[in-house]
């Protein structure tokens, strides 16, 4: 009984190591900075900026709106991304005006990037 106990015991280091998994590991595909500017004062709406943010944040590591310039910036991972058409679908689906919003960054990196300094 106390062979199949040790065995059991020895076992433990070897599965907890499995399930955990590194946070923040940059070798697993990249991630994706983006800023997306907005013509007029679009990303100024009270109403569907809010919106935006908030389907940005179920996807992006981080996400900061500059509304002085009209701008949104996020970081997401690549396995996340929306293609650029595609986050222009999310931006009218929302209710912005069709081609209102523009691509000004779209790098991909080994990294998280740091949230820019407003």
């Amino acid at each position: 009984m106390f062979r199949f106990l040790f065995f059991l015991l020895a076992l433990i280091p070897a599965w907890e190591s499995a399930l955990i998994q590194p946070q923040g590991d940059a070798g697993e595909g990249g991630h994706l900075l983006v800023a997306v500017h907005m013509d007029g004062e679009g990303f100024r709406c009270p109403f569907l900026t809010p919106q935006f943010i908030d389907v940005l944040d179920t996807r992006a590591h981080w996400s900061l709106i500059q509304p002085t310039e009209s701008t949104v910036r996020f970081a997401v991972d690549l396995d996340e991304a929306w293609t650029q058409e595609g986050l222009h679908q999310v931006l009218t689906a929302i209710g912005y005006p069709k081609g209102g919003a523009s691509i000004a960054q779209w790098d991909t990196l080994a990294v998280i990037p740091p949230i820019p300094e407003e």
